[in-house]
């Protein structure tokens, strides 16, 4: 076989293949209808061999690729085949080894080699006639059983221990089921359904739903989503360009009537393309926050117009703004990360609602507190005086409001950027307590109650 092949698979072996290094007696090389040795000294060779499949007998001797990856099929339908004689505690680290070991023909880059794999694959399970589907059929077959081992990773004593011992390991078995190499390329793993199709997008939908997005890591699960296109990667980023733009619009536009305007409009083209979107990428948008945030900017709608009179109120709404985004660090801290992951994973995840919360409180303020709000009239006249500028109240908005606190009216009141700052933290912060108060899901969790039909299952 090609050199690069031999090489593949040589660094598969230790970056997937390879669980822990183990020095013991090498297992037996399974032959045709043998059964597994589950008692004594056969149970611990076993227990080894499934963490450190190169203990098979002869494999470390080994040099020629396609012969060594005979015996990885050999040993993994060996396990099939006794799979009712295999222990409980052990048929985690079984369906690991049976996904990594059908899927490598389609990861290995020289398209001949994997030929030759598939080769081995019919001689060893005895049909030379064996089709390239029927192979990624048993492919598909164990990444699905490896999926949803992980999928009760909490109820599982060897993947808890793993995840709570390596999170960094963690994340990296599920990067090999969307990714073709997650250490060495980005490009996405490609299994054909039995029609002939890439079957891998549904699965790509539930492993994000299952793993990624559970954990606020929005860039692993844009990656996972999207392995073969970059653009789709951009989604995330999609809220904080339009809250850009409507701020520097808001601070450098002649009047602050304009940014209302574009800001609704942002809204509008959010919701317009995650209409559109294929299945599964609308979670990139996180459509849970705007939702959130809409639950916040109601409350405080409820409100006394004490908080968009006052001058200081954005001090308060700055502190709620980074109290929340303190908040989405420790839960993502909570899920064993590193702190600088955690910081990373937490603060995107918080950019992205103080953006939805911007674009928001700009819409509400700017078109439906004039209307609804308690003296909703006195803010009627903000957006067409510069954003930073402190309003004069009129004689009437005076009567109304510029008694407080000590029956003496107040000379000026907030500026629209301040009153903006003030609702874009309170809604935030309300937004982020009332998800976490009634809902199970995490922030970052698609939008929606129930698994979707069409999508993952």
């Amino acid at each position: 076989m090609d050199g690069v092949t031999t090489d593949e698979l040589s660094e598969y072996e230790k970056s997937a293949l390879i669980l822990k290094r183990h020095r013991s007696a090498l297992h037996p090389v399974p032959t045709k209808g043998s059964q597994l040795e589950v008692i004594g000294a056969g149970e611990e060779l076993l227990a080894n061999a499934l963490e450190d499949p190169t203990l098979l007998e002869g494999y470390r001797r080994e040099r020629d690729a396609l012969s060594r990856y005979r015996m990885l099929v050999e040993f993994v339908g060996h396990l099939e085949c006794n799979l009712e004689l295999l222990p409980s505690r052990y048929r985690t680290r079984a369906a690991r080894l049976r996904f990594l070991v059908w899927s490598l023909p389609f990861r290995i880059s020289n398209q001949e080699d994997a030929a030759w794999m598939r080769e081995v694959h019919s001689s060893v399970l005895g049909d030379k006639r064996l089709s390239r589907n029927t192979i990624a059929q048993r492919a598909i077959a164990a990444r699905n059983d490896w999926t949803e081992h992980l999928a009760r990773a909490e109820d599982d004593p060897w993947l808890s221990a793993r995840r709570a011992d390596s999170p960094r390991e963690f994340d990296i078995d599920h990067r090999w089921l969307t990714e073709r190499w997650p250490n060495r390329t980005r490009e996405g793993l490609r299994i054909p359904s039995a029609e002939g199709g890439d079957d891998q997008p549904g699965h790509a939908q539930r492993v994000t739903e299952l793993h990624w997005l559970a954990i606020g890591d929005v860039l692993a699960a844009a990656r996972a989503l999207s392995p073969f296109s970059w653009w789709p990667r951009l989604l995330p980023w999609l809220p904080p360009l339009l809250a850009g733009f409507a701020l520097i619009t808001l601070l450098w536009w002649p009047g602050a009537g304009v940014a209302r305007y574009l800001a609704l409009a942002g809204m509008f083209a959010v919701v317009l393309l995650a209409t559109s979107l294929p299945s599964g990428w609308d979670s990139l948008l996180l459509l849970r926050l705007p939702a959130a945030v809409s639950v916040g900017t109601a409350a405080v709608l409820a409100l006394t117009p004490r908080w968009w009179v006052a001058t200081t109120g954005w001090h308060v709404g700055l502190g709620l703004a980074v109290a929340a985004s303190l908040y989405l660090i420790l839960e993502s801290r909570l899920h064993n990360v590193r702190s600088l992951d955690a910081y990373r994973r937490g603060l995107i995840v918080a950019l992205i609602g103080l953006s939805y919360a911007f674009l928001i409180s700009l819409v509400m303020l700017g078109f439906a507190f004039p209307v609804v709000a308690e003296h909703g009239q006195c803010l009627a006249g903000w957006w067409d005086q510069p954003a930073t500028e402190a309003r004069t109240l009129d004689a009437q908005c005076t009567k109304a409001l510029g008694a407080w606190p000590d029956n003496s009216p107040l000379p000026k009141v907030s500026s629209p950027i301040g009153a903006l700052a003030t609702l874009t933290g309170w809604s935030f912060s309300i937004g982020i307590a009332v998800q976490l108060m009634w809902d199970s899901q995490p922030v970052t969790a698609p939008l929606g109650r129930l698994r979707r039909r069409g999508g993952s299952s």
